[in-house]
């Protein structure tokens, strides 16, 4: 809703492009992906996700900078701790 209102304020207009859905984007050629707008591919890893998250500035807009940097900061300790690997060590 918020990246809409920041279009809506900054004045984009909305283009709606008929796609039935069928076929990933993954799975489109290059041309048809380009007809349909996509021009980026999804991240494949949390780090790639988290750079992509950062580096947003409508998000910014949106959510502000207080909220995503806290987003950031608690993704961080719970990213370092899934890849640990005490977190197998089980102590009694």
């Amino acid at each position: 809703m918020g990246a809409g209102a920041v279009g809506v304020m900054d004045g984009k207009k909305l283009e709606m492009i008929n796609s039935d859905g069928q076929v990933s984007a993954a799975n489109m050629g290059e041309d048809k992906r380009r007809t349909l707008g996509i021009t980026k591919r999804m991240p494949l890893t949390k780090e790639e996700s988290m750079r992509e998250f950062v580096s947003d500035e409508l998000l910014r807009r949106v959510l502000g900078a207080e909220l995503m940097d806290n987003y950031v900061s608690i993704n961080k300790v719970s990213f370092k701790s899934e890849t640990s690997p005490h977190r197998y060590i089980h102590t009694h």
